[in-house]
């Protein structure tokens, strides 16, 4: 019995033609996929591009400044020296240095008597008034400040030390307890004396000798560094000197023993330099070689020939052509005739456009 043609009886349209039209619908759907898997691929290849540009321009950048070419780096004759650390910055002569540390800068400290009639910093000293407390430098000539607290009777040994700490940035006094005991440091090294006084009564109102454990000590003053550069002697009241040499830090640590000398040499970081030379070679052949793949043509003459991403774009030529010209036009800018091109930095462009940097004849 043969099929019956419902639809073709009334339309005059069979399945076979359906079957086509529907064939044709799919052909239309799979041309739009395939446009749109192209613009998505060109979006990503772009970005791509982006991203090492953006890498090869930090690269060239850090070619631009000036640390790249004059950090210098600082050694010891001393292996782990204990006594001194010397940092160097673009300033910094290349040289050598001889060092000998003989004193170390101190601070000027007063410590105060065991506070009586108390079993812990925390205890309340039924104590009211003011307590001053007043640094003189020596050798310098400046007024003395008085630095005045005052104290109440719920204060506690730690309740004084933290009212004393909260103003050490103005006062110059860091205050601490040990063994109940309360002591007072200059924060400036060198030289000086710290002196105090106090006007306090008990919780009775009447006046009390309470010092606060210093009636009658006297402060152990400070000291200078002292130290030698090249045979010259040198006193400052700081173990960390910026202002002796140019470009210098030195932070001393430890003394040296008698007659010994620590030698400091500042030479140039050629490393640091050779190596931003290399990361930027590098990444201009990563960039290079990254346009040539998305402009390669492939065989057009092969039936299943596959092309780069972005074949025929004007762009990434043109791009391509400037970044070539980046490496072989004359620099810009003030060398006073050391350097003119790229070459004169030991960077050179083969037939295909790869860059090498002969590192050895640079240094």
């Amino acid at each position: 019995m043969s099929s019956i043609n419902l639809m073709g009886s009334y339309s005059g349209i069979d399945m076979s033609v359906i079957d086509s039209l529907i064939e044709a619908e799919k052909a239309k759907g799979v041309k739009f996929t395939n446009q749109k898997t192209k613009i998505e691929s060109e979006q990503n290849a772009w970005k791509d591009v982006n991203s090492r540009l953006d890498a090869l321009h930090k690269k060239l950048e850090a070619l631009t400044k000036k640390e790249t070419f004059e950090t210098r780096t600082v050694t010891s004759n001393v292996k782990e020296s204990s006594s001194l650390t010397v940092s160097a910055g673009e300033s910094a002569a290349v040289g050598e240095y001889r060092v000998h540390v003989s004193q170390l800068a101190k601070s000027t400290r007063l410590t105060g008597d065991s506070i009586e009639g108390i079993e812990s910093i925390y205890d309340k000293l039924g104590l009211s008034g003011e307590f001053s407390i007043t640094v003189t430098p020596e050798g310098i000539e400046t007024t003395p400040v008085e630095n005045k607290f005052k104290i109440d009777a719920e204060d506690s040994l730690r309740d004084i030390t933290n009212k004393i700490n909260e103003t050490t940035k103005e006062s110059g006094i860091r205050a601490s307890i040990i063994d109940s005991r309360l002591v007072l440091t200059d924060i400036n090294m060198g030289a000086s004396t710290i002196t105090t006084t106090t006007s306090l009564t008990n919780e009775e109102g009447s006046i009390v000798d309470n010092t606060l454990g210093f009636d009658g000590v006297e402060s152990v003053s400070g000291e200078p560094a002292i130290f030698t550069i090249d045979g010259i002697q040198i006193e400052k009241n700081t173990n960390s000197i910026e202002d002796v040499v140019e470009g210098l830090t030195f932070k001393l640590s430890n003394v040296h023993k008698e007659g010994e000398t620590e030698v400091i040499t500042v030479a140039s970081d050629n490393e640091k330099t050779t190596s931003a030379v290399k990361e930027f070679v590098e990444q201009y052949n990563s960039v290079m070689d990254f346009l040539s793949k998305q402009l390669d043509v492939g065989d057009p003459s092969a039936e299943d020939n596959k092309t780069g991403t972005l074949t025929g774009d004007g762009t990434i030529m043109r791009l391509q052509s400037g970044m070539r010209s980046l490496l072989t036009r004359n620099l810009e800018g003030d060398f006073s005739g050391t350097f003119k091109n790229i070459e004169d930095i030991r960077i050179t462009l083969d037939r295909y456009g790869v860059a090498s940097f002969d590192e050895a004849v640079f240094n």
